[in-house]
């Protein structure tokens, strides 16, 4: 083959443009110090930067973001933690103090205020939030766990389940003294003289004590835990006994139904809103064999039946109702329900109603053989309860000759709003104490009471019940706009490395921390103190009065002698009672304290495990960076090197260039 002037000077100039090329490539290298500017420069080092690229930006999302953000909620709730512990330690000791020294006045006054203060603290670290989100409300994040203002426009259905447990003992005193401002105070002064019959007495209820005071006057709904079959439900407590009316106290025979109510049908109500041109919400829902028809009239009466229907070999539902409970309820809280048992023929009715003359409320019930229900449920106001309590008396049917209180009767519950109060009646709590006791022996299922009542006001710094409990929010007066809470754990979790979660958040609760029970026993506590010191006082001026000289006369001091005589036995009564919560108070913080104390435990468990996988993942940023650097970067001297030898090869190659080019005779021939 030939080759020519045309062909060497083809070759030359690709020569001289492949050495350019290089020399660029390795110039720019010098600039950037990368391997490659395009992918198609090496597709090996391009797709490896590619995946080690996408390792790195998921590392840097939580090394960067998802750690410092889930270690800043736990610092807050630790430091949360930390402050109420210090506060319920704080409790701990001032009721160590009281409970064992001995307080004046001043030392009364300040540990009231001191209480307040502890209360008014623990509940206000319950609204620490972290970046505008509270970290102690589960996926509430954007509520606080307090109101934050007194509040009187709002209506919630709070349910509330306890435990025989939650049945505690309280001392009630009767007969508390009013000491006259002067000797002679018309019918009431001094020189009445002071029966001593009326003197204060104790005595001790078992009651069950609410999450809130000053509850809605409408009584409770009361359920509790039966048995039909092998199945546990819920009865209505009113028919939680079924017994002759005669058994009972006259007091409550006068309150029993003595006729079984009739209830106006689903159909009928719909027949007749129809007819009067008023329309109203109806629907049908279908869970399992359990169907529930509702109806929701124009002026928001609530009609409800729930069938229960018999299923056949292969689990569908047949056309046998086993049973059938329709409910009337109105917006005002009365109601009536009857449950029928259709496979034994029986019938229970139970009505809550509002007295149209004392305008208490009550639930009762009856069944279809005429017997009425032993216990039934009474709202008693507080002035009325102080009033009556162990003072009315009358012929025990049970045990003739005998005499029984007609408040508190022994086979009610009393229901005081101001308190949050369920006051049992004796018959009542041995009822519950050995249903628990037979349930326990027997390994069935624990006892349970579940407690349905209202609240319209909040105060200042008490828990939101969404919070809480299982609850209706019912403040808008349309029935479909009511917005329903189910109480559930709510765990808030950050992804903190590859498939590795992390809960942050911590719950408050009734079984938890900030219980509401912490601020009901300061509640108690404080009002104790105060009961102690009128009485101290009452005795201060009873004793000033027998001391001064216009009171020197012998029958002066006689009825003084007797004023003073029942004021030192109600000063006993009341500090002994004081003592005795603060005592109890000791055991009570103890527990509050230990209950934070494992959840700040729980907390910096969790600290620790994010530190150590901050640990890890900064690490794993490192290598990544690094594996990045060696993939794609060069040493600023190996560029040099082979820029050195292109830049050389390409100057070799314009001068053989321009050598070949040179003109010659030969070229003009």
């Amino acid at each position: 083959m030939r080759i020519t002037n045309s062909m060497i000077t083809m070759h030359n100039k690709r020569n001289i443009n492949t050495t350019k090329e290089l020399t660029d490539k390795y110039n720019e290298q010098m600039s950037t110090q990368k391997k490659i500017s395009k992918p198609s420069d090496d597709p090996v080092v391009a797709i490896r930067s590619l995946r080690l690229r996408d390792s790195l930006n998921e590392v840097k999302q939580y090394v960067d973001k998802n750690i410092p953000d889930a270690s800043s909620w736990l610092e807050n709730t630790e430091s949360a933690l930390k402050n109420i512990q210090e506060n319920l330690s704080d409790a701990y000791k001032a009721c160590e103090s009281a409970a064992t020294g001995h307080l004046t006045t001043e030392d009364r006054n300040t540990l009231m205020q001191n209480l307040q203060a502890i209360s008014d603290h623990i509940y206000q670290q319950g609204n620490t939030d972290y970046a505008g989100r509270t970290v102690f409300t589960g996926y509430k994040t954007n509520k606080t766990l307090t109101f934050q203002e007194d509040t009187t426009n709002m209506k919630y259905d709070i349910d509330e389940s306890f435990g025989v447990k939650d049945i505690k003992q309280k001392s009630e005193y009767t007969n508390t003294m009013s000491v006259p401002t002067n000797w002679n105070d018309g019918t009431a002064g001094l020189d009445q003289g002071y029966p001593l019959e009326k003197e204060m007495d104790r005595y001790y209820v078992d009651r069950i004590r609410l999450a809130y005071a000053k509850v809605g006057t409408v009584a409770p709904d009361l359920n509790i835990t039966m048995f039909k079959g092998e199945q546990t439900v819920m009865e209505s407590f009113s028919e939680y006994a079924m017994v002759d009316a005669a058994t009972l106290p006259q007091s409550q025979q006068d309150k029993q139904l003595t006729a079984m109510p009739t209830l106006t049908s689903i159909a009928d109500q719909m027949a007749a809103d129809e007819a009067s041109g008023r329309t109203g919400v109806h629907t049908v829902e279908i869970n399992g064999n359990i169907q529930t028809e509702r109806y929701i009239t124009a002026d928001n009466t609530l009609m409800e039946e729930v069938t229960v229907w018999d299923v056949d070999a292969t689990g569908a539902n047949t056309t046998n109702a086993l049973e059938k409970t329709t409910t009337m309820r109105k917006a005002d809280g009365s109601y009536t329900k009857i449950f029928k048992d259709v496979v034994n023929g029986t019938t229970k009715a139970t009505v809550k109603e509002q007295d149209a003359t004392t305008g208490l409320w009550s639930t009762r019930s009856i069944d279809s053989d005429g017997k009425v229900g032993q216990f039934q449920l009474e709202t008693i106001s507080l002035q009325e309860w102080e009033k009556s309590k162990f003072t009315e008396q009358e012929d025990d049917p049970a045990n003739p000759g005998e005499k029984i209180y007609k408040v508190p009767n022994p086979n009610t519950v009393y229901y005081i709003p101001e308190t949050g109060e369920l006051i049992l009646g004796e018959n009542v709590s041995k009822t519950f104490k050995q249903d628990a006791l037979n349930r326990e022996n027997n390994k069935q299922d624990a006892f349970k009471l579940d407690v349905t009542y209202e609240k319209t006001q909040f105060m200042r710094g008490e828990v939101r019940p969404e919070m809480y409990f299982n609850c209706v929010d019912k403040t808008n007066p349309d029935v479909k706009e009511h917005i329903s809470y189910t109480r559930q754990q709510q765990d808030i979790s950050y992804t903190v490395a590859m498939e590795q979660e992390l809960k942050v958040n911590t719950q408050a609760g009734q079984d938890g921390i900030l219980s509401t029970d912490i601020g009901r026993d300061i509640e108690e506590l404080i009002d104790a103190i105060r009961a102690a010191q009128d009485a101290i006082d009452k005795v201060e001026k009873l004793t000033n009065l027998k001391n001064n000289p216009l009171h020197a006369s012998e029958d002066h001091q006689k009825i003084l002698d007797q004023w003073l005589e029942a004021a030192n036995r109600e000063k006993t009564y009341l500090e002994d009672n004081l003592k005795n919560l603060f005592s109890n108070g000791i055991t009570a913080f103890q527990n509050y304290e230990q209950v934070v104390n494992l959840a700040k435990t729980d907390v910096g468990s969790r600290v620790s495990r994010l530190e150590l996988t901050k640990t890890r993942m900064t690490t794993q940023k490192t290598t990544l960076n690094t594996l990045i650097k060696d993939n794609e970067d060069r040493e600023l001297s190996d560029i040099l090197i082979d820029y050195k030898a292109a830049y050389n090869s390409y100057e070799s190659s314009l001068k053989a260039a321009a050598k070949i080019n040179e003109l010659s005779l030969l070229n003009y021939l």
